[in-house]
């Protein structure tokens, strides 16, 4: 197998990492927390509460009653996942960093929505507070997802293809009798 298919079957084993990482977890909170309901686990600073989301990112738009909740974030969601995935096959083998990237993407991303279409909610459960600040309650796909696009940020800032080779040093360029 040729380093470019070697490549895209790791990034997408690590997709399913992911999906199966997020789904466990979620599964885990849902069978030994009741709704609500804190468990600490480093002090004040991180506890699990077993959370229910309608909504998107950070409980926006989390009422039952919006419209907007349910299948409709659920069908966007699918189009933002099946762009993703034709994206990432069209990634160029030597992009390893946007592959990493786009596999955590695109395995939180499928986690969310397996809850969306299957459940009607995301179970949420990870809350954190450094003190000064307090981020609102997430999962593991949210944190695949916010670390992949952060992968993405350092991908656009400094990517990683190699060097261009010049158009003298190409094959068959300059090297005549």
């Amino acid at each position: 197998m040729n380093f470019s298919r070697r490549l895209k079957w790791r990034a997408a084993a690590l997709a399913a990492l992911v999906f199966a990482a997020d789904r466990a977890s979620k599964a885990m909170v849902e069978a030994w927390l009741d709704l609500n309901q804190p468990w600490p686990v480093l002090g004040e600073h991180l506890h699990f509460t077993h959370a229910r989301n309608r909504g998107i990112v950070w409980g926006i738009m989390n009422n039952a009653d919006n419209p907007l909740s349910g299948w409709p974030i659920a069908v966007f969601s699918g189009l933002v996942l099946a762009a993703l995935v034709v994206y990432f096959v069209t990634v160029p083998a030597t992009k390893r960093l946007l592959h990493v990237s786009l596999a955590l993407v695109i395995g939180g991303a499928a986690g969310n929505l397996w809850d969306r279409v299957v459940r009607g909610f995301v179970t949420d459960f990870i809350e954190a507070d450094l003190g000064f600040m307090r981020w609102p309650t997430f999962n593991v796909a949210d944190l695949a997802i916010s670390v992949g696009v952060g992968l993405m940020a350092l991908d656009i800032l400094f990517g990683d293809d190699p060097e261009p080779v010049p158009p003298a040093q190409r094959a068959g360029a300059g090297s005549g009798p």
